[in-house]
């Protein structure tokens, strides 16, 4: 591949990221708010299910995050690779010689581990958080 199609490669990559970040954040609002919101609180089991289908879905966003970040970092460096040359993109290979996202599998487990222990403690504790009356 040349820079041009390598540059192409590593916009492209940065979707699945946007796509996966977006997706942790909907459904975190998206469960904490729903919860919250219930006119009772949850049983047992319902809380054992969220608690389980929340797990999978942190494991599987996780899985995602961490393996779209290893691509964004390996074309990265078939970019650094590819050297400067005689490129049209000279600013653009330039910044791309200076970035670097290895850090990123990382801040990706401590914000889904964290991310995790909060919700999952506010699903323990939902009982002790006031819900609307039925009547309301």
């Amino acid at each position: 591949m040349d820079t041009h199609q390598l540059i192409q490669q590593f916009i492209a990559a940065g979707t699945p990221i946007d796509t996966a970040w977006n997706m942790f954040i909907f459904v975190h609002i998206t469960l904490v708010g729903g919860i919250y919101a219930m006119k009772r609180k949850m049983t047992l089991l319902e809380r054992f299910f969220v608690t389980l289908f929340y797990s999978v879905f942190g494991w599987i966003n996780w899985n995602g995050l961490t393996a779209a970040y290893k691509l964004y970092n390996a074309i990265l460096a078939d970019i650094q690779a590819t050297g400067k040359g005689a490129s049209l993109y000279t600013a653009t290979v330039e910044f791309l010689h200076t970035h670097n996202a290895n850090d990123r599998t990382m801040l990706v487990s401590i914000v889904h581990v964290s991310a995790w222990i909060l919700v999952v403690s506010f699903i323990v504790s939902e009982g002790r958080i006031p819900h609307k009356k039925a009547g309301a």
